[in-house]
C-alpha cells in the first residue's frame, strides 16, 4: 500500500511539472499541502564546536543578486547569535513562486569582514521549501 501511495504522489508531482531548470511551471490547484512549516538554517561553530555569534549575515541569489536575507525580529536575531544558527531559506521565501530553483550564497560577517561563505541550491514545490545541495553545519577555522 505504501508503494502505491508513493508512486501515486510521484505521478501527481511529475504530471504537474513542466518547464526549465530554473523555474518549473507547476499546476498547484489540486495539491493538498500540509501545515508543517519548513525552514533551513545554517549553524556556524568553531573547530571545538562553540557557536559563533556573527554580527550580521546575508543570503543572496547568485544569479539575480537578489537579497533573500530573512527579515527577523531583534529577539530572533539575538537567539540565532546565541546558538550560532542563522535562517537560510524557508516556506516564507518565494511564497508566490512554486517550482522555483535558486543557487544562493550565505555570507557571515564579524566586524564588517566576511568570515564565512557557503553556497546552496534551494527551491520550493507547490507547498514547501526544499534544500537541494549545501552543507548546513559550517565550521569557522581560526
Amino acid at each position: 500500500m505504501k508503494k502505491v501511495f508513493f508512486y501515486g504522489l510521484l505521478y501527481v508531482f511529475l504530471a504537474g511539472c513542466n518547464g526549465t531548470d530554473d523555474q518549473l511551471s507547476i499546476n498547484c490547484d489540486q495539491i493538498a499541502c500540509t501545515e508543517i512549516f519548513i525552514s533551513f538554517s545554517v549553524t556556524v561553530k568553531d573547530v571545538s564546536g562553540v557557536a559563533i555569534p556573527l554580527d550580521s549575515y546575508e543570503v543572496i541569489d547568485q544569479d539575480s543578486k537578489e537579497d533573500l536575507t530573512p527579515d527577523l525580529s531583534a529577539e530572533e536575531i539575538q537567539l540565532g547569535r546565541q546558538n550560532g544558527t542563522y535562517l537560510l531559506y524557508s516556506d516564507l521565501t518565494d511564497t508566490n513562486t512554486p517550482g522555483i530553483s535558486r543557487n544562493i550564497v550565505f555570507k557571515g560577517y564579524i566586524d564588517a569582514v566576511e568570515v564565512i561563505s557557503a553556497s546552496y541550491q534551494v527551491g520550493r514545490d507547490c507547498c514547501h521549501a526544499a534544500l537541494g545541495k549545501g552543507e548546513l553545519d559550517l565550521v569557522l577555522m581560526n
